[in-house]
C-alpha cells in the first residue's frame, strides 16, 4: 500500500487552489477553512521532489 495518495485535480479551465478548495468542501458539505497563501515557487519545487498531492499535469491548470 503506498505512503501518500495522488489526485490529479483538473479541469477545462485555469482556477486558483482557493476556489477549488472551496469547491470541494462545498461538495463535502464541510463549511469553513482556514487559507495559507503559499508561493508558487514553493509549489512549484514540492512537485518536483515529488512531494505535493499535486501532480505536474495539475498544477499547469492552477492559475498563478
Amino acid at each position: 500500500m503506498p505512503l501518500a495518495v495522488r489526485t490529479d485535480a483538473v479541469g477545462p479551465e485555469p482556477m486558483s487552489t482557493a476556489v477549488l478548495v472551496t469547491i470541494l468542501r462545498n461538495w463535502l458539505c464541510v463549511s469553513g477553512a482556514i487559507r495559507v497563501t503559499m508561493p508558487r515557487w514553493v509549489m512549484a519545487g514540492a512537485v518536483r521532489l515529488g512531494i505535493s498531492p499535486v501532480a505536474r499535469e495539475g498544477m499547469a491548470v492552477l492559475a498563478v
